[in-house]
């Protein structure tokens, strides 16, 4: 299926969403996403928020990033004094470290599991850890938890490597306003100076975007940087009146590893973020139910900004993308 998937980001006229209808659901999202705080996640994997420490030397600073072969941005970290390499994840609640490293590190096992949910539905229970200090950059955290990952190996020879050592989550970058820039390949934590008056975003344990489609509906996307290509909900294309394909038979590849899914298509959706006019070709169907009270319409992945530059403003809920 990747063969025929296709995206194609342009830039259009600022897509406003200033309807009175959208302000209310924007609201009433607001509401819905109020009990998900990232103590909750804490709480699940019985620790106190209140023992994390951090320190940030500069408030803006810019990291270069390389991208994979398999369409992951990854970005270098220090982990007590070994340097790694981290997926920059927006989709992922909460960080992770490759298991072999947590055991060189003699990082602190938490007595709970996390369950994390992949894009075909499949439920996992993740330990979870608790690290001594883990440095982005001059971003420093201290007893910092996280949850630990079995990261995918290629063995290209005897030894092999592995693709990645851990994962920067929305629990770290949704708190920094932030730029991926997939032109000069950096990452960059900035100083927002300015305001909007009518923002794109709803800021939850998962971004959440507000986009509109060539028919004029307002969609409840989400935005996973971990991810290659985006997906839609089934039930909510029909919705909408979208045309899906037969089932089709595809591997995906997620948080839990290569999983075998029966998935339906879409042939073509356009949606407008912003002042970004974005035409997704061959869009497949999976799991969205990241809230169980606020069912959304689908995810974009990272293939919307490549070769281009996205701003996160969580600190104004705001989606820039050009």
């Amino acid at each position: 299926m990747l063969l025929l998937r296709q995206c194609k980001t342009t830039t259009t006229k600022e897509t406003v969403l200033s309807e009175e209808s959208i302000a209310q659901m924007r609201a009433e999202m607001h509401k819905q996403v109020a009990v998900y705080t990232q103590d909750r996640i804490y709480h699940d994997i019985n620790y106190n928020s209140d023992r994390i420490f951090y320190t940030m030397e500069k408030k803006v600073f810019q990291l270069p990033f390389k991208r994979s072969f398999t369409g992951l941005y990854m970005v270098p970290v220090t982990v007590g004094s070994r340097k790694l390499r981290f997926v920059l994840d927006t989709g992922a609640q909460i960080s992770g470290v490759r298991q072999e490293i947590l055991t060189e590190i003699n990082a602190d096992l938490l007595g709970s599991k996390l369950s994390i949910s992949s894009i075909g539905g499949t439920k996992k229970q993740m330990q979870a850890y608790v690290i001594e200090e883990f440095s982005i950059g001059p971003l420093s955290l201290f007893r910092f938890p996280v949850i630990s990952l079995q990261a995918p190996r290629l063995s290209l020879t005897n030894k092999g490597f592995y693709l990645f050592d851990g994962i920067i989550g929305w629990d770290i970058l949704s708190q920094l306003d932030f730029e991926i820039d997939d032109v000069a390949k950096v990452f960059k934590v900035l100083e927002n100076r300015y305001s909007f008056a009518y923002p794109n975003m709803v800021k939850a344990l998962f971004p959440l975007l507000l986009v509109k489609d060539e028919k004029g509906n307002v969609l409840k996307m989400g935005l996973d940087t971990g991810a290659r290509c985006g997906w839609v909900n089934k039930s909510r294309m029909q919705e909408y009146g979208y045309e899906l394909s037969e089932n089709v038979e595809m591997y995906g590849y997620g948080v839990h590893g290569i999983e075998e899914m029966s998935i339906q298509l879409i042939k073509r959706l356009d949606l407008y973020l912003y002042k970004a006019h974005i035409r997704l070709n061959y869009v497949h169907t999976g799991e969205t139910d990241i809230f169980a009270n606020l069912p959304l319409d689908g995810i974009l992945g990272n293939e919307i900004f490549r070769n281009r530059r996205i701003r996160f403003i969580n600190s104004k809920e705001m989606i820039l993308l050009v």
